[in-house]
């Protein structure tokens, strides 16, 4: 009977221990593997940025050049908004040059700052596969809800369409004067 108890307290907590090292394996490669893949394969076509550190990525430091950025007041009639409100933009452009990589968290963000580099990728096909992430989308939903502005895919691409009516000038003095001729 000993015997038997034994065995049994050796196998039953054997499926505990797996899940538990599969629930530890998911975490390392969701939070840890997968983002330095993705890193390496940035560095392997030239594209650097400042090394992230395990779960909190660059926002150590996106958070101190931040805090030094804002401590002191702005200059009046100052236009310079992007350097005060994103240093870290600024920065990391200057240091790692156009097109460089950091991560929020676990997330890598690819920034572009060349005006040609912005052009070629929107006007190619890949342009409406990307947007903003779920991180992204759930900070700013209570702010700004899901328009334009938020919106990913189809659903962004069919509300560019409708709004792009009553940005259009000609497009909405014809809707007006159709509408005060009947």
């Amino acid at each position: 009977m000993a015997a038997f108890a034994a065995a049994v307290l050796v196998i039953a907590p054997s499926p505990l221990v797996a899940l538990l090292l599969r629930a530890v394996w998911v975490t390392l490669s969701c939070y840890w593997q997968t983002p330095m893949r993705i890193r390496r394969a940035m560095a392997a076509q030239g594209v650097h940025g400042p090394p992230p550190r395990p779960l909190i990525g660059n926002l150590r430091e996106v958070s101190a050049l931040v805090a030094k950025t804002t401590a002191d007041d702005m200059p009046s009639l100052s236009h310079d908004i992007v350097g005060r409100l994103m240093p870290h933009y600024m920065f990391w452009s200057g240091t790692y040059g156009k097109l460089f990589v950091y991560f929020y968290g676990s997330e890598p963000r690819l920034c572009l700052t060349d005006t040609a580099l912005i052009k070629e990728f929107l006007s190619s096909k890949y342009a409406h596969g990307t947007g903003k992430s779920w991180l992204q989308r759930q900070g700013t939903k209570h702010f700004i809800g899901g328009g334009v502005l938020m919106d990913n895919g189809a659903r962004w691409s069919n509300q560019r369409h409708v709004v792009r009516a009553g940005v259009h000038g000609r497009q909405a003095q014809g809707t007006v004067s159709n509408t005060f001729a009947n």
